[in-house]
Protein backbone atom coordinates (compact mmCIF):
# COMPACT_ATOMS: atom_id res chain seq x y z
CA UNK A 1 0.00 0.00 0.00
CA UNK A 2 2.76 1.95 0.85
CA UNK A 3 4.30 1.85 -2.92
CA UNK A 4 0.94 3.38 -4.19
CA UNK A 5 0.79 6.53 -1.70
CA UNK A 6 4.46 7.15 -3.36
CA UNK A 7 3.69 7.11 -6.63
CA UNK A 8 0.55 9.06 -6.06
CA UNK A 9 2.47 11.63 -4.13
CA UNK A 10 5.54 11.66 -6.71
CA UNK A 11 3.01 11.98 -9.80
CA UNK A 12 0.80 15.09 -7.61
CA UNK A 13 3.47 17.95 -8.17
CA UNK A 14 5.02 16.37 -11.58
CA UNK A 15 1.20 16.55 -12.93
CA UNK A 16 0.86 19.82 -11.10
CA UNK A 17 4.40 21.08 -12.42
CA UNK A 18 3.00 20.73 -15.94
CA UNK A 19 -0.37 21.78 -15.59
CA UNK A 20 1.23 25.00 -14.50
CA UNK A 21 2.77 25.50 -17.63
CA UNK A 22 -0.06 25.29 -19.26
CA UNK A 23 -2.48 27.51 -17.12
CA UNK A 24 0.35 30.10 -17.18
CA UNK A 25 -0.34 30.33 -20.45
CA UNK A 26 -4.04 31.72 -20.44
CA UNK A 27 -4.87 35.59 -20.23
CA UNK A 28 -7.38 36.05 -17.38
CA UNK A 29 -8.37 34.05 -14.16
CA UNK A 30 -10.69 34.58 -12.10
CA UNK A 31 -8.91 34.75 -8.85
CA UNK A 32 -11.42 34.06 -6.65
CA UNK A 33 -11.82 30.34 -8.25
CA UNK A 34 -8.13 29.72 -8.50
CA UNK A 35 -7.36 30.32 -4.96
CA UNK A 36 -10.43 28.29 -3.95
CA UNK A 37 -9.92 25.42 -5.95
CA UNK A 38 -6.19 25.26 -4.51
CA UNK A 39 -7.65 25.76 -1.00
CA UNK A 40 -10.21 22.66 -1.53
CA UNK A 41 -7.55 20.14 -2.86
CA UNK A 42 -4.92 21.20 -0.30
CA UNK A 43 -8.13 20.30 2.57
CA UNK A 44 -9.37 17.15 0.38
CA UNK A 45 -6.19 15.49 -0.10
CA UNK A 46 -4.53 16.15 3.23
CA UNK A 47 -8.12 15.10 5.39
CA UNK A 48 -7.63 11.55 2.63
CA UNK A 49 -4.13 10.78 4.17
CA UNK A 50 -5.45 11.67 7.65
CA UNK A 51 -8.64 9.34 7.16
CA UNK A 52 -6.57 6.65 5.09
CA UNK A 53 -3.58 6.61 6.33
CA UNK A 54 -2.51 8.93 9.35
CA UNK A 55 0.72 7.23 10.40
CA UNK A 56 2.16 9.14 7.75
CA UNK A 57 1.72 12.36 9.96
CA UNK A 58 3.56 10.65 12.59
CA UNK A 59 7.29 11.72 13.37
CA UNK A 60 10.76 10.97 11.22
CA UNK A 61 12.01 10.64 14.71
CA UNK A 62 11.04 7.58 15.17
CA UNK A 63 12.70 6.27 11.81
CA UNK A 64 16.44 4.87 12.31
CA UNK A 65 17.62 7.79 9.85
CA UNK A 66 20.72 8.31 8.64
CA UNK A 67 21.95 12.29 10.09
CA UNK A 68 24.12 12.55 6.74
CA UNK A 69 26.50 14.95 6.01
CA UNK A 70 27.25 16.96 9.42
CA UNK A 71 27.03 20.61 9.05
CA UNK A 72 28.45 22.84 12.02
CA UNK A 73 25.40 25.04 14.22
CA UNK A 74 27.00 27.74 13.13
CA UNK A 75 28.00 27.33 9.09
CA UNK A 76 23.58 26.18 8.98
CA UNK A 77 22.84 29.30 10.75
CA UNK A 78 24.93 31.44 8.60
CA UNK A 79 23.35 29.88 5.39
CA UNK A 80 19.77 30.13 6.54
CA UNK A 81 19.89 34.26 7.32
CA UNK A 82 21.80 34.52 3.89
CA UNK A 83 18.56 32.27 2.42
CA UNK A 84 16.25 34.36 4.10
CA UNK A 85 17.62 38.01 2.58
CA UNK A 86 15.17 37.87 -0.35
CA UNK A 87 12.47 38.95 2.25
CA UNK A 88 14.02 41.46 4.15
CA UNK A 89 14.86 43.22 0.49
CA UNK A 90 11.32 42.77 -0.54
CA UNK A 91 10.81 45.67 1.81
CA UNK A 92 13.34 48.29 0.24
CA UNK A 93 13.52 49.59 -3.09
CA UNK A 94 17.11 47.52 -3.18
CA UNK A 95 15.10 43.93 -4.19
CA UNK A 96 15.76 42.71 -8.02
CA UNK A 97 12.37 40.61 -7.46
CA UNK A 98 10.46 43.92 -7.42
CA UNK A 99 10.19 45.21 -11.67
CA UNK A 100 10.59 48.82 -11.84
CA UNK A 101 7.62 48.68 -14.62
CA UNK A 102 5.14 46.86 -12.55
CA UNK A 103 2.25 47.27 -15.31
CA UNK A 104 4.09 44.97 -17.69
CA UNK A 105 5.71 42.64 -15.35
CA UNK A 106 5.49 38.98 -16.06
CA UNK A 107 6.31 37.81 -12.50
CA UNK A 108 7.18 38.69 -9.33
CA UNK A 109 10.00 36.26 -7.20
CA UNK A 110 8.64 33.60 -10.02
CA UNK A 111 4.85 33.49 -9.33
CA UNK A 112 3.14 35.29 -12.47
CA UNK A 113 1.79 38.09 -11.83
CA UNK A 114 -1.94 37.19 -13.10
CA UNK A 115 -2.03 35.11 -10.44
CA UNK A 116 -1.96 38.27 -7.91
CA UNK A 117 -4.45 39.96 -6.34
CA UNK A 118 -5.33 43.32 -7.63
CA UNK A 119 -6.95 44.80 -4.51
CA UNK A 120 -7.26 44.03 -0.71
CA UNK A 121 -9.84 42.00 -0.72
CA UNK A 122 -8.29 39.61 -3.14
CA UNK A 123 -4.81 39.73 -1.18
CA UNK A 124 -6.47 38.45 1.89
CA UNK A 125 -7.37 35.10 0.51
CA UNK A 126 -4.31 35.12 -1.79
CA UNK A 127 -2.38 34.38 1.66
CA UNK A 128 -4.44 32.01 2.85
CA UNK A 129 -3.63 30.41 -0.69
CA UNK A 130 0.26 31.00 -0.13
CA UNK A 131 0.39 29.42 3.42
CA UNK A 132 -1.78 26.96 2.66
CA UNK A 133 0.15 25.76 -0.37
CA UNK A 134 3.63 26.18 1.94
CA UNK A 135 1.96 23.34 4.81
CA UNK A 136 1.17 21.42 1.70
CA UNK A 137 4.28 21.29 -0.05
CA UNK A 138 5.92 20.77 3.57
CA UNK A 139 4.13 17.79 4.73
CA UNK A 140 4.26 16.01 0.86
CA UNK A 141 7.53 16.74 -0.28
CA UNK A 142 9.26 16.57 3.81
CA UNK A 143 7.41 14.32 6.26
CA UNK A 144 5.16 12.31 3.54
CA UNK A 145 7.49 11.32 1.51
CA UNK A 146 10.47 10.96 3.97
CA UNK A 147 8.49 8.10 5.06
CA UNK A 148 7.52 6.58 2.48
CA UNK A 149 10.87 6.54 0.29
CA UNK A 150 12.38 4.61 3.64
CA UNK A 151 9.48 2.80 3.89
CA UNK A 152 9.43 1.29 0.07
CA UNK A 153 12.76 1.40 -1.06
CA UNK A 154 14.96 2.05 2.05
CA UNK A 155 16.23 5.24 1.22
CA UNK A 156 18.14 7.06 4.32
CA UNK A 157 19.96 9.47 5.11
CA UNK A 158 20.77 12.87 2.30
CA UNK A 159 19.49 10.81 -0.70
CA UNK A 160 16.30 11.53 0.90
CA UNK A 161 17.08 15.23 0.79
CA UNK A 162 18.41 14.84 -2.76
CA UNK A 163 15.46 12.79 -3.68
CA UNK A 164 12.76 14.99 -2.28
CA UNK A 165 14.17 18.28 -3.32
CA UNK A 166 13.63 16.90 -6.80
CA UNK A 167 10.18 16.27 -6.54
CA UNK A 168 9.88 19.57 -5.49
CA UNK A 169 11.63 21.47 -7.68
CA UNK A 170 9.33 19.73 -10.51
CA UNK A 171 6.03 21.18 -9.12
CA UNK A 172 7.54 24.14 -9.89
CA UNK A 173 8.27 23.66 -13.78
CA UNK A 174 5.78 26.50 -14.42
CA UNK A 175 8.54 29.64 -13.07
CA UNK A 176 10.80 27.94 -16.01
CA UNK A 177 14.48 26.37 -15.61
CA UNK A 178 15.54 28.94 -13.49
CA UNK A 179 12.85 28.45 -10.85
CA UNK A 180 13.12 24.37 -10.93
CA UNK A 181 16.82 24.79 -9.99
CA UNK A 182 15.73 27.98 -7.46
CA UNK A 183 13.40 25.62 -6.01
CA UNK A 184 15.85 22.19 -6.10
CA UNK A 185 18.02 24.27 -3.83
CA UNK A 186 15.99 25.42 -1.59
CA UNK A 187 14.04 21.98 -1.34
CA UNK A 188 18.00 20.22 -0.32
CA UNK A 189 17.69 23.15 2.30
CA UNK A 190 14.28 22.29 3.58
CA UNK A 191 15.18 18.42 3.63
CA UNK A 192 18.60 18.77 5.33
CA UNK A 193 16.63 20.85 7.81
CA UNK A 194 14.15 18.68 8.57
CA UNK A 195 16.74 15.37 8.45
CA UNK A 196 18.87 17.13 11.06
CA UNK A 197 16.38 18.49 12.79
CA UNK A 198 13.58 15.63 12.52
CA UNK A 199 10.34 18.42 13.15
CA UNK A 200 8.37 19.35 10.52
CA UNK A 201 7.85 22.55 12.12
CA UNK A 202 11.38 23.77 11.01
CA UNK A 203 11.47 23.69 6.94
CA UNK A 204 7.98 24.68 7.88
CA UNK A 205 9.01 28.22 9.39
CA UNK A 206 11.86 28.83 6.50
CA UNK A 207 9.64 28.11 4.14
CA UNK A 208 6.58 30.90 4.77
CA UNK A 209 9.50 33.16 5.71
CA UNK A 210 11.00 32.50 1.62
CA UNK A 211 7.39 32.74 0.37
CA UNK A 212 6.45 35.78 2.68
CA UNK A 213 8.51 37.44 -0.09
CA UNK A 214 6.06 37.45 -2.65
CA UNK A 215 3.22 38.75 -0.21
CA UNK A 216 5.17 41.06 0.57
CA UNK A 217 6.03 42.09 -3.19
CA UNK A 218 2.20 41.32 -3.27
CA UNK A 219 1.24 43.88 -1.06
CA UNK A 220 3.33 46.84 -2.76
CA UNK A 221 2.22 45.51 -6.24
CA UNK A 222 -1.24 46.50 -5.07
CA UNK A 223 0.22 49.90 -3.70
CA UNK A 224 1.67 51.00 -6.82
CA UNK A 225 -1.22 49.95 -9.07
CA UNK A 226 -4.18 52.00 -6.94
CA UNK A 227 -1.42 54.85 -7.53
CA UNK A 228 -1.66 54.61 -11.07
Amino acid sequence: MDILWLVFFIAWPVIAGFMGIKRGSTSRVNLYRVYGNELLMVLGVLSMVYVLRPSLYQPISQLPLHPGFVIKEDIFLGIVSVFLTPFFLAFTRFTTHYAKDIQRADALFGFPVRYLPEDWKTYGLFAVYIIAGVVFEELVCRLFMFRLLHAVWGVNGDILVVCTAFVFAIGHLYQGWKGVISNFITGLLFGKVFLMKQDIVYPLVLHLSLNATILVLAARRIRDLRRH
